[in-house]
């Protein structure tokens, strides 16, 4: 297959690209980090598959999901791959519904992401929609609860007898059924803040998300009183 990847980190798209062209399936990989660039070379030439990052403060004024419209107003066609260190349902569901082919972690294995891009390449995915509200469980509540009084994780995993790794992981499993493991990242630029533009939809899609965390929080607290 023949891959265009963008990225504006030259170290990995420069190490990606040699080890996808050492793959027996790859027997293409041009690497692009500017977006001038990267449409001119998309416009020239035929690639199967684009990878795409979501944050491109280095190499654009666009991020990922723009440049993935972009892409696909000039060709309906294209596969387009997101590539990203963003693994959050939010930016899931936001590729997949502005056309994306797939969603890939950055630190999925060589071999994992080749079969992902093969089964791109026959029109395949692993979509996954995002999950409806899930409801806490009596240790998540006791441990929402602590946080709210305003204890120390230390002294919480000491009073509920778990380890503190362990209460890492039920603060992260509140937070994904909260705000499905959401914080928005700012997308910033060098020198100054920078605040995504988000479409009607996609504010649409943050409000419900927002929402529907703070549904479950109030429903855990009256719980918990």
């Amino acid at each position: 297959m023949k891959i265009l990847l963008f990225d504006d980190h030259r170290l990995f798209g420069e190490s990606l690209k040699k080890l996808l062209i050492e793959s027996q399936f790859v027997s293409l990989c041009y690497y692009v980090e500017r977006e001038n660039d990267f449409f001119r070379t998309f416009r020239e030439k035929e690639f199967d598959i684009i990878l795409l990052d979501i944050n491109l403060k280095n190499s654009s004024e666009k991020n990922g999901f723009e440049i993935l419209a972009d892409i696909l107003s000039i060709n309906p066609d294209s596969k387009v791959v997101i590539l990203s260190s963003y693994d959050m349902p939010i930016y899931k569901k936001m590729a997949f519904d502005k056309g994306a082919a797939d969603f890939i972690n950055k630190s999925v294995s060589m071999e994992e992401l080749v079969e992902r891009l093969k089964r791109v390449l026959c029109n395949k995915t692993y979509y996954n929609k995002i999950p409806d509200i899930e409801v806490l469980t009596e240790r998540e509540i006791e441990i929402l609860r602590a946080i709210c009084k305003g204890d120390i994780k230390k002294k919480i995993a000491k009073n509920l007898f778990i380890s503190e790794r362990t209460l890492y992981n039920h603060i992260q499993n509140i937070y994904d059924k909260l705000f499905y493991g959401c914080n928005l990242p700012s997308l910033k630029k060098s020198g100054e803040d920078f605040l995504p533009k988000w479409a009607d939809d996609e504010k649409n899609l943050i409000k419900k998300v927002l929402k529907n965390g703070f549904e479950v929080l109030q429903r855990a607290l009256k719980l918990s009183l």
